[in-house]
């Protein structure tokens, strides 16, 4: 940690849990947190949230607000390919926070293009969903990739549409979920587009600064 926080000048973490049930955990994540938090170095820890579990369980924003609590100062949602999942999340969040008396915390949306269904097995496996309208819309075009960017975009739109009066500090990030050179260059024409979006993501972070 030291070295990390003194050479590399690291002061945001993400923790995850173990990439497979099959193997044993020999470190947990309450036990990392404990770690961190008890390093002589500041850091930011960050905590992967799914807003497609909150929208079939109904709890995620309450867990969130409990991170938060816990000490979590920042939350990564997955590949968004289900805009009413995040937002009702988001909403929920900023209405516990303001019912609790409390700031919330950053959330930061991930869009990661992908035009072919070896992809889409890869982000499956990764636990990331995809609506099957969603699904069939990208797969049975004659340019799924240039599709899946069209719906990142909609769904970019909508989410800053809905909750640009949260209160919320929401952030992005963009990439790609592999190595195939096209959808690399998917996801840096999505960042360029996503710029031109900055203006209106810029207002919503400047209340929160």
């Amino acid at each position: 940690m030291q070295q990390a926080c003194v050479e590399y000048a690291i002061r945001n973490i993400l923790l995850i849990g173990s990439p497979s049930a099959e193997k044993a955990i020999l470190l947990s994540l309450k036990q990392a947190y404990q770690i961190l938090v008890d390093s002589e170095q500041s850091f930011n820890l960050g905590e992967v949230t799914i807003a497609e579990r909150h929208n079939s369980k109904g709890n995620k924003h309450l867990k969130v607000l409990q991170k938060s609590f816990d000490g979590y100062r920042f939350f990564i949602i997955q590949a968004v390919y289900n805009a009413d999942a995040t937002i009702d999340l988001l909403q929920q969040y900023a209405a516990l926070c303001q019912k609790n008396n409390t700031q919330p915390n950053r959330v930061i949306l991930t869009f990661t293009p992908y035009g072919s269904q070896k992809t889409l097995d890869f982000k499956l496996w990764l636990g990331i969903s995809t609506a099957n309208a969603i699904k069939t819309r990208i797969l049975n075009e004659d340019d799924p990739l240039q599709e899946s960017l069209f719906i990142d975009e909609e769904n970019l739109q909508k989410i800053i549409t809905y909750s640009q009066n949260l209160n919320i500090p929401l952030g992005l990030n963009i990439k790609s979920l592999t190595k195939h050179k096209e959808e690399i260059d998917a996801s840096i024409k999505l960042f360029k587009f996503f710029k031109l979006l900055k203006a209106t993501l810029d207002l919503n972070l400047a209340k929160h600064v």
